[in-house]
Formats: structure tokens, sequence, C-alpha cells
């Protein structure tokens, strides 16, 4: 995914809970309630969040959770899925004169 860490992808499909800075990319991949983020660049606030995870098992089952509930969006086949769909969206569409130019030709 562009402007997304793979680590991301990986970690959701072995099942694995993410701690991730808030960043457009792992919002994208986790989404805007995932209850793992932290601010880019406060180490505090991820060495907070890391202490938090191992000391609380009802939040880092919270994060594993989440983490798996997006795990299809990371299969190959979704993937595939959405890249047709993108590259459908970007095909130029014959515009109307253009069609009726082909049916005169026939």
């Amino acid at each position: 995914m562009e402007g997304g860490a793979n680590v991301v992808c990986e970690a959701a499909a072995a099942g694995v809970p993410v701690l991730a800075s808030r960043v457009s990319g792992n919002i994208g991949m986790l989404g805007r309630g995932y209850p793992g983020y932290y601010r880019l660049g406060d180490e505090r606030a991820l060495a907070r969040l890391i202490r938090r995870a191992a000391r609380e098992p009802r939040y880092y089952d919270r994060l594993r959770r989440r983490t798996a509930a997006r795990r299809p969006l990371f299969l190959p086949a979704a993937e595939r899925t959405g890249l047709r769909k993108l590259l459908a969206e970007l095909r130029p569409q014959p515009s109307s004169s253009s069609r009726t130019g082909a049916k005169l030709r026939r």
C-alpha cells in the first residue's frame, strides 16, 4: 500500500497487534478509531503504549482484535480487487462522439 508501512500489513496478516504513529498511511490501514496510535516523533508516548500493552491484558487484546479485524484488507485477493477497481476508474472512457463514430463506421 502506498503511504503505509509493510510491517503493518504483515503484522495484521500474522495477527500481531500494532502500535503505530498517527500518520495518514497508518490511519488508512488501521482506521481512524484504532486505539494504538501515538503522535509521530513522540517516543515517550510510544513507550507509554508499549508499557500499557505489556501491563494491561484488556488493552493488548483490544489492539489484537482491532488489528485482526483489518486483516482481510491486506489479503492478496483484496489488494488485487482494489487495484483492478482503481485501474478501471482511471481508464479513459470513450466519449459519446467516438462511440457514435464507431457506429457509423460499421
